[in-house]
Order: C-alpha cells, then sequence, then structure tokens
C-alpha cells in the first residue's frame, strides 16, 4: 500500500507537469522545455493545457533556431483550432524565413493578416510584409508633351 501511494505520489499532475515546462520555456532552458512540454502532449493529449504546451514546444525548437521542426510543430497547432492561431501563423512564418522560404513565408504572413486583421500579429505581419516586399514604386507621372506656342513669323 505504501509503494503504490509513492508510485502515485511520483507521477506529476498536468499542471505541474505544464508550469515545469513553462518555467525551462520562460528561463531559456529550451532543452528541458522541450522535454517537457513533449512529455506533456504524451501523457494529456486532451488536455486544455495542450494547445498551450503545443505553442510553446514549437516556440522552444524556434529559438534554438531548428527552424524546420518548429515549422512542423507550428502546423500541427494550426491543424486545430486554436486560440494560438494568430501567434502560431506569425512564428511560422519566423521558421519559414530561417529556412529561407520567402514566398512561403509572404503566404503565411497574407494568411494571417486576412484572417486576423486587427491583432498585433496582424500588425506586425504588416509591416514584415512591408520590409520583404515592399510596395512596387509608383511610376512617375508622364509628362505631356510640350505644346509650343506658334511662332510669331517676323514683320
Amino acid at each position: 500500500l505504501l509503494s503504490q501511494a509513492t508510485t502515485q505520489a511520483s507521477v506529476p499532475v498536468p499542471g505541474e507537469l505544464y508550469r515545469a515546462a513553462y518555467a525551462d520555456y520562460q528561463s531559456g532552458k529550451l532543452d528541458l522545455a522541450i522535454s517537457g512540454f513533449k512529455s506533456f502532449l504524451e501523457r494529456y493529449p486532451e488536455s486544455d493545457l495542450a494547445d498551450s504546451s503545443q505553442f510553446y514546444l514549437a516556440d522552444s525548437f524556434l529559438g534554438k533556431k531548428n527552424f524546420e521542426r518548429a515549422l512542423g510543430e507550428f502546423d500541427k497547432l494550426l491543424s486545430v483550432v486554436s486560440e494560438y492561431r494568430p501567434q502560431a501563423l506569425l512564428k511560422r512564418s519566423y521558421a519559414l524565413a530561417g529556412m529561407g522560404q520567402d514566398s512561403a513565408q509572404k503566404d503565411t504572413l497574407d494568411t494571417l493578416v486576412k484572417e486576423s486583421p486587427t491583432s498585433p500579429e496582424a500588425q506586425t505581419a504588416k509591416q514584415i510584409l512591408a520590409e520583404i516586399a515592399p510596395p512596387a514604386p509608383t511610376p512617375p507621372p508622364q509628362e505631356e508633351p510640350s505644346k509650343s506656342s506658334p511662332q510669331k513669323k517676323g514683320p
């Protein structure tokens, strides 16, 4: 009976496991955060904290400049309805930029602006879009051909 109680006490509850992983994330211990969020998602995939864990897992990979893995993890989050969608789209665009996929980055940012136009992330996306794809310069106005006044003939 005592060994059973000890075993049960050593199993972290969802909130504790998430908080530990998030603390590692906040303190920049990204390898520990990745391990913690992965463990959380394996044990509690249906938890209310699953979307949050998925977001921070992806962001941890982004922080380590593991762009391909970050992209895959953000895509997992984007495949489900999530309150993190605007943030995930913006961070996904950062991963694509890190991979040199400029066209895909632009498409992701365009999607973000279209889906969440009033979000702070959309404002950031608009700034990035202006930097990576500045608007085409407007051509200078065409000069009208000069109309020369008729020359007077001498007396």
